[in-house]
Protein backbone atom coordinates (compact mmCIF):
# COMPACT_ATOMS: atom_id res chain seq x y z
CA UNK A 1 0.00 0.00 0.00
CA UNK A 2 1.07 3.37 -0.90
CA UNK A 3 2.15 5.96 1.68
CA UNK A 4 0.08 9.03 2.04
CA UNK A 5 1.61 12.21 1.47
CA UNK A 6 -0.95 15.09 2.14
CA UNK A 7 -2.02 14.73 -1.60
CA UNK A 8 -6.37 15.53 -1.58
CA UNK A 9 -7.02 14.33 -4.98
CA UNK A 10 -4.63 10.74 -3.36
CA UNK A 11 -7.08 10.79 -0.35
CA UNK A 12 -10.10 8.61 -1.88
CA UNK A 13 -8.22 6.01 -2.78
CA UNK A 14 -5.76 6.17 0.04
CA UNK A 15 -9.09 6.11 3.20
CA UNK A 16 -10.68 3.50 0.64
CA UNK A 17 -7.26 0.70 0.67
CA UNK A 18 -6.81 1.66 4.34
CA UNK A 19 -10.36 0.39 5.07
CA UNK A 20 -10.55 -2.59 3.33
CA UNK A 21 -6.68 -4.16 3.95
CA UNK A 22 -6.07 -2.58 7.23
CA UNK A 23 -9.20 -1.33 9.21
CA UNK A 24 -11.61 -3.91 8.57
CA UNK A 25 -8.70 -6.22 9.05
CA UNK A 26 -7.02 -5.55 12.20
CA UNK A 27 -8.73 -5.90 16.04
CA UNK A 28 -6.96 -3.75 18.06
CA UNK A 29 -6.80 0.12 17.91
CA UNK A 30 -2.86 0.06 18.80
CA UNK A 31 -2.39 -1.98 15.44
CA UNK A 32 -4.84 0.26 13.33
CA UNK A 33 -2.84 3.44 14.63
CA UNK A 34 0.61 1.65 14.08
CA UNK A 35 0.01 0.64 10.54
CA UNK A 36 -1.62 4.31 10.08
CA UNK A 37 0.84 5.87 11.38
CA UNK A 38 4.07 3.72 9.08
CA UNK A 39 1.22 4.63 5.90
CA UNK A 40 1.94 8.58 6.60
CA UNK A 41 4.30 10.27 5.17
CA UNK A 42 7.65 11.23 7.45
CA UNK A 43 6.19 15.24 7.05
CA UNK A 44 2.43 13.95 8.03
CA UNK A 45 3.53 11.83 10.79
CA UNK A 46 5.63 14.35 12.40
CA UNK A 47 2.53 16.50 11.70
CA UNK A 48 0.53 14.00 13.97
CA UNK A 49 3.07 12.61 16.35
CA UNK A 50 1.12 13.50 19.44
CA UNK A 51 -2.15 11.47 18.12
CA UNK A 52 0.22 8.75 17.00
CA UNK A 53 1.22 7.68 20.42
CA UNK A 54 -1.90 6.67 22.31
CA UNK A 55 -4.18 4.00 20.71
CA UNK A 56 -6.84 5.51 22.14
CA UNK A 57 -6.65 8.70 19.66
CA UNK A 58 -7.18 6.04 16.37
CA UNK A 59 -10.42 7.67 15.51
CA UNK A 60 -9.66 10.77 16.10
CA UNK A 61 -6.66 10.86 13.89
CA UNK A 62 -9.00 9.18 11.61
CA UNK A 63 -11.40 12.22 11.71
CA UNK A 64 -9.02 14.93 11.74
CA UNK A 65 -7.01 13.17 8.02
CA UNK A 66 -10.82 12.97 6.56
CA UNK A 67 -11.53 16.35 7.51
CA UNK A 68 -8.18 17.90 6.45
CA UNK A 69 -8.05 15.67 3.06
CA UNK A 70 -11.59 14.29 2.21
CA UNK A 71 -12.45 18.12 2.32
CA UNK A 72 -14.22 18.56 -1.07
CA UNK A 73 -12.80 22.40 -1.02
CA UNK A 74 -9.49 20.91 -0.62
CA UNK A 75 -9.75 18.67 -3.34
CA UNK A 76 -11.07 21.21 -5.87
CA UNK A 77 -8.31 23.46 -4.65
CA UNK A 78 -5.26 21.17 -5.45
CA UNK A 79 -6.68 20.39 -8.35
CA UNK A 80 -7.19 24.05 -9.75
CA UNK A 81 -3.58 24.46 -8.82
CA UNK A 82 -2.79 21.33 -10.69
CA UNK A 83 -4.98 23.01 -13.85
CA UNK A 84 -2.93 26.09 -13.40
CA UNK A 85 0.41 24.84 -13.02
CA UNK A 86 0.08 22.99 -16.50
CA UNK A 87 2.62 23.68 -19.25
CA UNK A 88 0.79 25.86 -22.46
CA UNK A 89 1.03 24.16 -25.27
CA UNK A 90 3.16 25.91 -28.08
CA UNK A 91 2.54 24.16 -31.03
CA UNK A 92 -0.21 23.51 -33.82
CA UNK A 93 0.45 20.15 -34.47
CA UNK A 94 -2.23 17.06 -33.96
CA UNK A 95 0.55 14.87 -32.65
CA UNK A 96 1.92 17.61 -29.77
CA UNK A 97 -2.08 17.94 -28.75
CA UNK A 98 -2.24 14.11 -28.62
CA UNK A 99 0.98 13.92 -26.26
CA UNK A 100 -0.51 16.63 -23.93
CA UNK A 101 -4.15 15.36 -23.64
CA UNK A 102 -2.97 11.48 -22.25
CA UNK A 103 0.27 13.01 -20.23
CA UNK A 104 -0.52 11.94 -16.88
CA UNK A 105 -1.79 14.13 -14.06
CA UNK A 106 -0.49 13.73 -10.80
Amino acid sequence: MEKFDGDPRKWTTFVATFRAHVHDVLPSDAQLLAVLGQLLSPKLRSRFVGLLTDPNMYYELLQRLRRIYGDPYALAKSSLTEIMNLTTLKSDRASDLEDFFHRPVC
